[in-house]
Order: C-alpha cells, then structure tokens, then sequence
C-alpha cells in the first residue's frame, strides 16, 4: 500500500543516479545532442518529455 500523503516517484535518487552516471550517460548522450539536453530539462524543471521537445531558444532564459 502506498502512502497517500507523499508523492509517488517512478525513480528514486539511486535511480536517477544509475541511469544519468556520467561514465555510461555521456558517452550515449553525445552521440545524439537532444539525448544529452532534453533530459537535463525534464530532470531539472519537471516538465513533460514533449513540452521540453517543443521549447524554443527564446523560452529559455539564465536567471542568476
């Protein structure tokens, strides 16, 4: 039974950490640039695989 008061999570942090592992991840990553940025998004703002693809370069801004 899961708790209803915290929040489900596919991956835990062990999860995270196995699958973006720099000596695998990188390696896969740039044989294909969306593979290395397009998750880097959806892993730090919470957004859906698609409304990442369809970002443009004036939806991003640097916020210091």
């Amino acid at each position: 039974m899961t708790d209803p008061n915290k929040p489900e999570r596919l991956f835990d942090e062990a999860d995270l950490q196995r699958i973006f592992a720099p000596e695998t991840y990188i390696p896969y990553a740039m044989k294909n640039q969306h593979r290395l940025t397009l998750p880097m998004i959806v892993l730090y703002t919470g957004v859906r695989n698609n409304e990442a693809a369809q970002l443009k370069m004036t939806d991003v801004i640097q916020v210091s």
